[in-house]
């Protein structure tokens, strides 16, 4: 297909043969970046975006702006995961950029949603680098992209993108110690995981609902709330087993449970009771049924 695709090219060059092998080559990275052969997945994509640079430079369009910006955004995953988090930065940023101007000439939804994921790829980078404060402010960019698409739409992608874009606002808040603000966003996303368990039921609403339960757990723990956080995490324990007798025991409902677990003995802990033993005990076991259901599972 590269081959054919790159005669075609020589043959007749023109924006839809020059922007047919950039594909070519994407989809040449793709296949070896799921195969881990990196290098090769870096060369590939960097021809791909090599060709659509020289496009964009030509006709600076939306459509060729997105299409850059998601080379972009590859280059950027490959770097990140490699640890180099300077590359990946510029990458995304890059990325970032590009969807600025393409929205700014041509305000569309789909366009807004791509600008969307680029600030909350900002905004996981400045985590990485621990720099909490920048990341909140990208993943709070994001946010208001994801509102204002929501409130244009109100559909069930725009609901669980939006509580998505609260949760990562409420981490950077937990990680920045401000922990009000941390719970206030907590509670924006667990509004948003409740109505979606109650009108689009399924065990992965369910489950987000139960992650949804520990965040507000987690933080009113630390802002020494143990009766709301004891609440939270009953509940969490709750959705997780009545889940797990419905559809089984998967490895992400052992995983929660025995995180709700432990978070439960450190609040019997703290307050001095003698049920601390029983819940530790209760999430080892959880754990035991988790290594055997995933004996690569990391202890």
């Amino acid at each position: 297909c590269l081959a054919r695709r790159k005669r075609l090219h020589e043959e007749a060059p023109c924006i839809e043969s020059a922007r047919d092998l950039a594909m070519a080559w994407d989809r040449i990275g793709n296949i070896a970046r799921m195969a881990r052969r990196m290098d090769a997945a870096e060369m590939a994509y960097r021809e791909s975006l090599h060709l659509l640079q020289k496009l964009h430079d030509e006709s600076p369009v939306p459509r060729s702006a997105q299409d850059l910006a998601v080379s972009w955004d590859k280059l950027g995953g490959l770097a990140r995961k490699a640890g180099d988090l300077a590359v990946a930065e510029k990458a995304f940023r890059s990325a970032l950029q590009l969807r600025m101007d393409a929205h700014a000439q041509s305000p569309t939804p789909e366009l807004a949603r791509a600008l969307a994921v680029s600030w909350e790829k900002i905004g996981d980078i400045e985590r990485s680098n621990q720099r909490n404060e920048q990341a909140g402010w990208a993943y709070r960019e994001s946010l208001a992209i994801r509102q204002q698409l929501h409130r244009n739409s109100g559909s069930l992608q725009t609901r669980r993108d939006l509580a998505s874009a609260w949760d990562k606002v409420g981490d950077a808040s937990r990680l920045s110690s401000r922990l009000s603000d941390a719970r206030h966003a907590y509670r924006e996303s667990l509004g948003l995981r409740r109505w979606l368990a109650r009108e689009a039921p399924g065990p992965i609403a369910q489950r987000h609902l139960a992650v949804s339960m520990e965040r507000i757990g987690d933080v009113a723990f630390e802002m020494m709330q143990d009766a709301e956080a004891e609440a939270a995490f009953q509940e969490g324990i709750d959705i997780l087993e009545k889940l797990a007798a419905e559809v089984g025991e998967s490895i992400e409902i052992l995983s929660g449970l025995s995180a709700l677990y432990e978070r439960m003995a450190h609040v019997a802990h703290r307050a001095g009771r003698k049920d601390s033993k029983a819940w530790l005990d209760g999430a080892e076991r959880i754990l035991e049924r988790l290594r055997q259901a995933a004996p690569d599972y990391p202890e």
